[in-house]
């Protein structure tokens, strides 16, 4: 198989179609080759594991939702967002946090959402240094918040991500409420 830009998506499509049937640690780099016609050199050309592969899908999926959300600050409605998709993902990120070893979800959650939220920062205030306290609030909140949606995650999503993103932004430390756009969530398309 020649090695195509679309490769990339047609092994992650593969991916998740066999986590709607297996659990993550069920599906080797073999069910997913065969599963999308690609061969083992054309799935490590793009992924180190399939690990990698998830982190990869995760990072897609958010970075499509953080391009087209317009201005600088974190919205209640990208929030809300993003945890609908996770909801419509269900099976995948119920999946994917399951496992809780090397290259794991949690870790990559964390630190993703970490670094989008500073970029933000950053480019709504260049003058203001993310450091010390302010960098240290950043980092409790976003370990509560990724806590939590993991969590979330991992008990079925039963609350709707209406009412996650609201206990999130009533949470949210006063630091940090001028990066956030506090969205009445009554204007969050559900």
């Amino acid at each position: 198989m020649a090695i195509r830009p679309q490769t990339k998506h047609i092994i992650a499509a593969a991916f998740e179609k066999i986590l709607e049937t297996k659990s993550f640690d069920e599906i080797s780099v073999k069910d997913i080759v065969e599963s999308c016609g690609a061969s083992r050199t054309a799935f490590y050309h793009h992924f180190h594991d399939k690990y990698d592969l998830a982190t990869w899908i995760h990072k897609q999926m958010i970075e499509d939702y953080i391009k087209n959300s317009p201005g600088l600050v974190i919205s209640g409605s990208l929030i809300c967002q993003c945890l609908q998709f996770m909801k419509e993902k269900q099976s995948f990120f119920t999946s994917i946090v399951k496992y809780k070893g090397q290259n794991s979800f949690h870790d990559f959650f964390y630190d993703f959402v970490l670094q989008k939220t500073i970029e933000r920062i950053k480019q709504a205030n260049p003058s203001e240094p993310v450091s010390g306290d302010f960098l240290h609030s950043i980092r409790f909140y976003l370990t509560g918040a990724t806590y939590f949606t993991l969590n979330w995650v991992k008990n079925g999503m039963l609350e709707s991500a209406e009412g996650m993103t609201r206990i999130m932004l009533d949470s949210l430390p006063a630091k940090l409420t001028p990066y956030f756009a506090i969205t009445p969530l009554t204007a969050i398309p559900l």
